[in-house]
């Protein structure tokens, strides 16, 4: 197993060429996401490419392509799977028609400032000097990221076990890492669009937890001090609710008035951080919920291995002269029988010229 090697573009040289893939389940936000990257000033992608992430997505409206505007011409659509943005990402790595030095993933509901794509040109110019930089991260978060081509394709993609954000980043930047790349957080910035507001997002959260329970498995219990990005996070408050409100029902079924109510204030206390944010009803039901998918996830993953896509990671090779092709030995001439000489080479027979 080897590092990278430093290498990479000269300084001051041209700008590199990045494509860029948008993993798209049709928010609404997207159009007015792809309207502002056409509008911003900079080195224009050579290839874009929307995955149509959408469950039967030749049934739904087509996506906004035309709101690229003049880089329309540079954009096609590739059909996903609807397994999550990491298999949709892959899907756009295999459907790019050209080879670019950079990949730029953008989430749907992302949209550029004026100044980006110049600061992105700068920022991987200057990441291209540096050949152990695998990717540059936006400044605000994971839906914005750029991964040099031969590290992914290197490092095999992404982990398509995981559908949600941000873990498919945080597996590959660790797994990179741990072989000698870097990652750098970049200057360039984006806005996120919020989603509708729903009263069980915080219920659907907890499903992250089963993410965790991949984590720990493939990087070790302590992954969560390595990782780059913020994830679901540690169980002991969800623990102690749950057990909280296990012990008020036991005590009060047990007949035991006194412990039960002061059991169930106590995990009234704990449950109204949660009701700040949310209903009461999935502010009760998160913390269960949240215990339920950590121990599914830990069953379901427990003998996990390393992304069956992924290879060793290795540096791709520089370039440099073919190597030689050694010559074929001879093959052995037969010894001849005592008293019979052996065969002449073609063109040596005896007379000839």
């Amino acid at each position: 197993m080897r590092s990278p090697e430093t290498g990479g573009e000269p300084p001051g040289g041209p700008a590199p060429a990045w494509s860029l893939v948008v993993p798209a389940t049709g928010r609404r936000s997207l159009a007015r996401g792809l309207a502002a990257l056409a509008a911003a000033e900079g080195t224009a992608p050579q290839e874009i490419v929307l995955v149509d992430d959408r469950p039967g997505g030749t049934a739904w409206a087509p996506l906004p392509v035309t709101a690229l505007g003049p880089l329309t011409g540079l954009a096609h659509v590739a059909p996903g799977t609807g397994r999550g943005r990491a298999a949709a990402r892959n899907t756009g790595l295999h459907a790019l028609r050209r080879t670019p030095d950079w990949v730029v993933f953008l989430d749907e509901d992302v949209t550029v400032a004026p100044g980006w794509r110049q600061a992105l040109a700068a920022e991987l110019g200057r990441a291209g000097e540096d050949g152990t930089v695998a990717g540059v991260r936006g400044a605000a978060d994971d839906g914005d990221i750029a991964y040099r081509a031969t590290a992914l394709q290197a490092a095999g993609g992404f982990d398509e076990r995981f559908p949600r954000a941000p873990y498919d980043d945080a597996d590959l930047e660790l797994r990179l890492t741990h072989h000698g790349w870097t990652v750098r957080r970049g200057e360039r910035v984006t806005a996120r669009t919020a989603p509708p507001p729903s009263p069980w997002t915080a219920l659907r959260a907890q499903a992250r937890h089963a993410d965790d329970a991949l984590m720990a498995a493939l990087h070790g219990r302590t992954w969560r001090d390595r990782a780059p990005l913020p994830c679901a996070g540690p169980l002991r408050t969800q623990a102690a609710l749950t057990a909280a409100g296990a012990a008020a029902l036991l005590l009060a079924l047990g007949r035991r008035p006194r412990a039960a109510t002061a059991t169930a204030l106590a995990w009234a206390a704990g449950t109204a951080a949660y009701a700040r944010t949310t209903t009461a009803l999935t502010a009760a039901l998160a913390p269960p919920y949240a215990l339920w998918h950590r121990a599914r996830g830990t069953w379901r993953h427990h003998h996990a291995h390393p992304w069956p896509g992924t290879p060793p990671l290795r540096t791709p090779p520089r370039p440099g002269p073919p190597p030689r092709t050694p010559e074929a030995p001879a093959a052995p001439q037969a010894a001849a029988p005592q008293g019979v000489a052996a065969p002449a080479p073609p063109g040596e027979e005896e007379g000839a010229v």
